[in-house]
């Protein structure tokens, strides 16, 4: 249900903490199609997501959708085995106990995904709730739609723009923006060693630098020597040029609009 070992197409449905978006594929990127609103309160949003995903659907997407979860539905966590840990088994029962820690009993029941390489001293651990997966594929089998991947937007992004391919020694900063927050995470020799899942947003580079010259100061690391990679979810058009030691990675597709053609609004309110 995750794939990530192969090339995910045809549209993308964002879910966020703030909204589900619809983004199809084209030949320069991604264009937004249109978004809906979620409700806030915590009770009504697997309703809320719901009825989003109908909305957004209505017109029957050719093909299988994707879906993008992002931290706020589906969280992650970097587990630090210390470099003693080498069985999957163990990793995987060290990540459960950290979820189950920050999250509660619930996440007992949490199906997980965990990627590590034997002999490496972290991971990354996902944990997805079942409530949701029952909610997000019987919603879109109710529609009559196909889910083709359901994947961590975090892992997906990566993935898809792999920056590290043009650092010096594949080691830099990793910032991924999220319609909440900012995922930063610090890169050396293309794996993943430090992460913070939980900064201010910022949709420019002079605040995202600003994050990872605090970050490097949190780890004792000089970041001016380091690279930058910042996954954007806008058109190139629409991205700041503000610090040189940023570079923007744009997912948006150049011809496309920055808001989407429609707003679909939420039940008894409006969009934010």
């Amino acid at each position: 249900m995750w794939p990530l070992e192969r090339s995910v197409g045809g549209d993308c449905l964002r879910v966020g903490r703030v909204a589900v978006e619809r983004w199809s594929p084209t030949a320069t990127g991604l264009s937004l199609l249109a978004s809906h609103a979620l409700q806030a309160d915590v009770p009504a949003q697997l309703d809320s997501l719901a009825t989003a995903i109908k909305l957004l659907c209505e017109d029957k997407p050719k093909g299988a959708v994707n879906l993008l979860l992002e931290s706020a539905w589906l969280p992650l966590l970097l587990v630090d085995t210390g470099g003693l840990l080498w069985s999957p088994s163990q990793v995987r029962a060290l990540a459960q106990h950290q979820f189950e820690s920050l999250y509660g009993d619930d996440a007992l029941a949490w199906e997980l995904r965990v990627e590590h390489a034997i002999g490496t001293r972290f991971a990354l651990a996902y944990g997805l709730p079942h409530r949701l997966k029952q909610c997000l594929l019987g919603t879109l089998g109710q529609i009559g739609v196909t889910c083709d991947a359901m994947v961590p937007a975090f892992a997906w992004g990566w993935h898809k723009l792999q920056p590290d391919r043009h650092w010096p020694r594949r080691t830099g900063w990793w910032a991924w923006p999220e319609q909440d927050r900012l995922l930063l995470a610090r890169i050396q020799a293309g794996r993943i060693v430090a992460l913070n899942a939980g900064l201010e947003a910022t949709d420019n580079a002079e605040g995202i630098v600003e994050h990872v010259d605090a970050e490097s100061v949190r780890l004792g690391l000089d970041s001016p020597l380091s690279p930058v990679g910042v996954a954007s979810w806008k058109a190139p058009q629409n991205l700041s040029l503000d610090n040189p030691r940023a570079t923007w990675l744009p997912l948006g597709d150049a011809a496309s609009p920055s808001r989407p053609s429609f707003v679909a609004q939420p039940q008894g309110g409006s969009s934010s």
